[in-house]
């Protein structure tokens, strides 16, 4: 009975599904309205061009050449670079559009990490709201074809790897099914693969998830769990073992995006808090998102004092990644305290309203 009331207490009501639902349109269509409004730009406009002759970029054969080109000068995703451009070879467009839906398919994602059959509407709009507040600028922003592809599709398969431990540690899984073995395996390689910084952060989830495995539950340490971090490991070695890595113009090199990865962390710190001084519990998944985190955080601060190398990757993945352990938090707060709901409304009003504010207030020229 008592998970009766729980799963009651958290059902969000029809008219607030639709204001949240709108909220979060408004949002795309905020993403999509700036996307038009700024045209391709910085790194753009270099991989519109087939960086071997100079020339524009014209058909998929200039593709391959341009890879060839970067694997040996400047490195990088190989794949990563190979979708950049096909998106924009495509057009600008189709850019805008494909920046916008990817967004919110982060956003969709974060929210199904953490609350399973409750309340998607509400985080999906609040994991939206926050990543376009943590954007300090749309000029230099992760929103730009670049940004988006290198370092949002890349949080797509991070995404997709942390809620299947999270699922598995949850749920007392057994034994994984062959078929999940090579989904974890696909998302690790392909995360590390796009950023080696992702590919790091699905190794941490990996390793610690079978730390917790051994030690909270008590089980040994599954055949196929070890497969993703076999495929995070691969992926971050594809990923370095181009020798345009090491040149003077190599990619890793790049530091124009702007963001803020602290004010998410410390959300997921008071709120943390807030829930342990109410005698509130933590899933094992939780806890393992929580230390993961903690890893990620100073992962990203080493590559921060490392010089000539960007810690673009594991910044924007800590984006990602504190915001999914920061609504699973909220989410469990919901469980003990109806009028935490109240809060988590209010909060995302605020949100939506400095977003709105932020966004065209820059655009005016007041910001």
């Amino acid at each position: 009975m008592k998970e009766n009331g729980i799963e009651e207490n958290v059902r969000t009501s029809t008219g607030m599904k639709v204001f949240l639902a709108l909220g979060a349109l408004l949002l795309g269509g905020i993403i999509f309205y700036h996307q038009r409004k700024y045209f391709f730009r910085l790194e753009d406009l270099d991989y519109l061009k087939n960086m071997s002759t100079g020339e524009d970029l014209k058909s998929i054969s200039d593709i391959f050449a341009n890879l060839s080109y970067c694997f040996k000068n400047s490195g990088g995703s190989m794949i990563g670079l190979a979708v950049l451009q096909l998106v924009l070879l495509a057009g600008e467009g189709f850019a805008n559009i494909f920046n916008t839906l990817l967004m919110l398919s982060v956003a969709v994602l974060i929210c199904l990490t953490v609350t399973g059959k409750r309340q998607r509407f509400f985080f999906t709009t609040f994991a939206l709201s926050i990543l376009i507040a943590l954007n300090d600028t749309w000029e230099l922003s992760y929103f730009w074809e670049f940004g988006t592809v290198l370092y949002f599709l890349p949080a797509i398969f991070m995404l997709l790897f942390v809620m299947y431990y999270c699922r598995l540690l949850d749920e007392f899984r057994e034994e994984p099914s062959t078929k999940e073995g090579i989904f974890i395996f696909a998302c690790g390689l392909l995360a590390g693969a796009f950023n080696a910084s992702y590919g790091v952060i699905c190794l941490f989830t990996a390793l610690f998830s079978m730390v917790l495995d051994r030690l909270l539950l008590h089980k040994y340490i599954k055949k196929r769990m070890i497969l993703g971090a076999a495929g995070s490991a691969a992926g971050v070695i594809a990923f370095m073992s181009a020798p345009g890595n090491y040149t003077a113009d190599s990619i890793i090199r790049i530091d124009f995006i702007q963001a803020e990865i602290f004010p998410a962390v410390v959300l997921l710190l008071v709120v943390l808090a807030i829930l342990l001084r109410t005698g509130g519990w933590l899933t094992i998944s939780q806890i393992m998102m929580t230390v993961v985190l903690g890893l990620s955080v100073i992962y990203c601060l080493i590559l921060r004092v490392i010089p000539g190398v960007s810690g673009n990757g594991a910044h924007v993945g800590c984006i990602v990644l504190s915001l999914a352990a920061f609504c699973g938090v909220f989410y469990q707060m919901n469980y003990y305290e109806k009028k935490n709901r109240l809060y988590g409304y209010a909060l995302l009003l605020i949100m939506i309203m400095f977003d709105i504010i932020c966004i065209f207030g820059e655009s005016s020229g007041v910001i």
